[in-house]
């Protein structure tokens, strides 16, 4: 999956979309940005999902994103956990 936080109404605004980069499809977003907004995306997503997860891009938000995907998923997906 990709994640990427989105600059929108003269950079005032954002939006996260997170994507399926195989689909090429967005399958999640939400007005907002940072580890919040993050949160509520892997809420969402609960732990069934959480164990599909393969890997995860984003173009600068690394180290929180990291962060919640191993609050999240972390235990839940062994491939995650360093």
């Amino acid at each position: 999956m990709s994640v990427d936080e989105v600059a929108w109404q003269k950079w005032h605004k954002y939006v996260t979309n997170v994507v399926d980069i195989e689909k090429k499809k967005v399958i999640w977003n939400h007005n907002g940005r940072g580890k919040e907004t993050l949160d509520r995306f892997y809420h969402a997503l609960g732990p069934d999902h959480c164990e599909r997860i393969e890997a995860v891009a984003s173009d600068g938000a690394k180290g929180y994103l990291l962060l919640k995907i191993h609050q999240h998923c972390g235990l839940l997906n062994p491939r995650l956990s360093t």
